[in-house]
């Protein structure tokens, strides 16, 4: 598999964890900007697929200092979420 496979699949794993185990809501990710557009662009986006699947929403914030293959979850205090 590609890095960026693997990247995608480690992030929804993460939000699954965290919108269904953890019960969480109003979550933040902060990810490279060429994964945010990945995210967010299209009909259906991938960010809409997962309003789907959780039914709860996800914002996506490309920062543009993020090493392609690094992410961070903010809860929605503004919090950084360990996983």
């Amino acid at each position: 598999m590609s890095a960026p496979v693997l990247i995608i699949d480690q992030i929804e794993n993460a939000l699954n964890y965290l919108l269904t185990e953890k019960d969480m809501s109003g979550l933040t990710l902060h990810v490279h900007p060429f994964l945010a557009a990945y995210f967010t662009k299209g009909f259906p986006s991938v960010r809409m697929k997962w309003w789907w699947r959780w039914k709860k929403s996800v914002k996506v914030v490309g920062e543009g200092s993020y090493q392609y293959l690094s992410f961070t979850v903010q809860d929605g205090a503004g919090n950084e979420v360990p996983l």
